[in-house]
């Protein structure tokens, strides 16, 4: 086995969960494995980028309904404020 390679047995996440894996490094295989990381690699940037698109759009609807709500409330007070100086006079 290769030094550089961690060899993993079981990792613990969670109290319930369990992962169990086992990373096997040889000389016929080691070319692709590294073509099999690589393509994960390249999915994991591409989920990422989804993920981030997603948040981003998220946060620009609760943003643009934050606004309008806001909107709404500072009409509603100045009405108010308009309402209580003619109760005062």
């Amino acid at each position: 086995m290769d030094p550089l390679v961690p060899n993993i047995s079981e990792s613990t996440f969670s109290s319930n969960s369990k992962l169990s894996c086992a990373i096997v490094w040889d000389q016929k295989g080691g070319k692709r494995k590294r073509e099999n990381h690589q393509d994960l690699l390249e999915y994991l940037e591409r989920a990422d980028e989804r993920f981030m698109q997603h948040s981003r759009e998220l946060n620009e609807a609760i943003l643009t309904k934050t606004d309008e709500v806001t909107c709404s409330l500072l009409g509603i007070m100045g009405r108010m404020v308009a309402v209580m100086e003619r109760q005062q006079s």
